[in-house]
């Protein structure tokens, strides 16, 4: 990757205004910040996708066929997670790695919707592979993040032995096919022409560089975002502009089970990251709750500068499957916000000094579907800059 260059992972993004008639800023915020990943400023929803396979006999038939383009494609997404994983510790690039989570979520709930079709004596056995998969990941994204080249390296391994496993429960042709689609690439330019990395577009010459990235049941089933964990914030007293409030982060699991400290995966030397922004999407800011003596319990303080309720994320990495998800809530006030007045589409904007680009792999955009981007920083003299 050029020197300025991040790869953006986003889910859930309308870039319409005629979209969000009845509470504008909320969807506007939905569109921006669940895209960009700026400092560590990122809002994003992990998608997961529920895809039910038609029930198969039982025995080797059992086996999903290449021709189940859900299984092919759960895999084929493990695949290139797990290939771009790799890559980023081979070239010492361990800030890029945790770029996988939001596809690694989608096709993970994929594989174990698939496990359901596959004899009962199997089913277990996948599943526990499954999850000792995806903590081996997530041990290798806590050695990225603290910049651990030679844990990380280590860590590797034991994804690549885990990923062995599981592509063990499925019959040579399947595997095939999934990698032939995890293997696709596209020209930059021209989207429609498609093949191995090493080749070169019919159209201009260029090396097909760019990854087709596989979206599991882009055509199938409903598109659903299923948090693990859910979130509500309270205060001491309603926002009001210059006055600090205290509040508490309230994290629980789905089943009103709190979440502990220790259920949270260290990102960043923090546990929780805490994005809040206002109306008018003027005022963030980006706070690190601490854990009180009350279990699923966060404290933190902070003075919002805009009047209005703000929206919040809790940006965190839950166990056992340790994947990066936002769970979110709102900071009520006893008066209105400001309202939003640009709703120009912007994909380059100035800020301290910096541009920063935003260009996706393709022109439109649509709620609730996965696609992947690229978000480039420019110096004021217009070099790329190094994370």
């Amino acid at each position: 990757m050029e020197p300025g260059a991040w790869k953006v992972g986003c889910s859930e993004l309308v870039l319409d205004g005629n979209a969000a008639d009845d509470d504008p800023w909320m969807m506007m915020l939905k569109q921006w910040l669940a895209c960009l990943r700026i400092n560590g400023i990122a809002v994003a929803a992990s998608l997961w996708v529920a895809i039910w396979p038609a029930p198969r006999t039982s025995g080797a038939e059992s086996s999903p066929s290449p021709s189940d383009t859900a299984t092919v494609e759960a895999l084929g997404m493990l695949h290139q997670v797990v290939s771009n994983v790799g890559d980023c510790v081979r070239r010492r690039d361990l800030a890029s790695v945790h770029l996988e989570d939001v596809l690694l979520s989608s096709a993970m709930a994929t594989v174990m919707q698939v496990t359901k079709a596959l004899p009962p004596d199997t089913q277990p056995k996948l599943r526990a592979e499954l999850e000792d998969f995806g903590h081996q990941l997530s041990e290798l994204h806590y050695a990225a993040d603290l910049t651990k080249q030679e844990r990380a390296e280590k860590q590797l391994l034991l994804v690549l032995q885990g990923f062995g496993r599981i592509k063990s429960f499925f019959p040579a042709d399947t595997l095939k096919a999934a990698s032939d689609a995890a293997e696709k690439y596209v020209c930059p330019l021209h989207p429609e022409v498609t093949g191995r990395r090493t080749a070169s577009c019919q159209k201009c010459g260029r090396e097909l560089g760019q990854q087709m990235r596989l979206i599991a049941g882009r055509t199938n089933g409903p598109y659903c975002s299923m948090q693990t964990v859910q979130a509500r914030i309270g205060a001491n007293h309603p926002l009001k502009a210059g006055h600090e409030a205290s509040a508490v982060l309230r994290l629980k699991r789905l089943d009103g089970q709190p979440v502990y400290p220790t259920d949270l995966i260290e990102t960043h030397t923090k546990r929780v990251h805490l994005l809040l922004i206002d109306s008018s999407l003027t005022d963030f800011h980006h706070e690190h709750p601490l854990p009180t003596p009350t279990p699923g319990e966060y404290a933190f303080r902070f003075t919002p500068r805009k009047p209005g309720s703000y929206l919040a994320w809790a940006d965190i990495r839950p166990t056992p499957m340790g994947l990066q998800e936002y769970a979110a809530a709102t900071i009520e006030a006893d008066m209105a916000g400001e309202p939003l007045k640009d709703r120009a589409i912007k994909t380059r904007v100035a800020v301290d000094g910096l541009v920063f680009e935003l260009a996706f792999d393709q022109p439109t955009l649509f709620a609730a579907k996965p696609i992947h981007g690229r978000l480039r920083a420019l110096s004021r003299k217009g070099g790329g800059i190094n994370e």
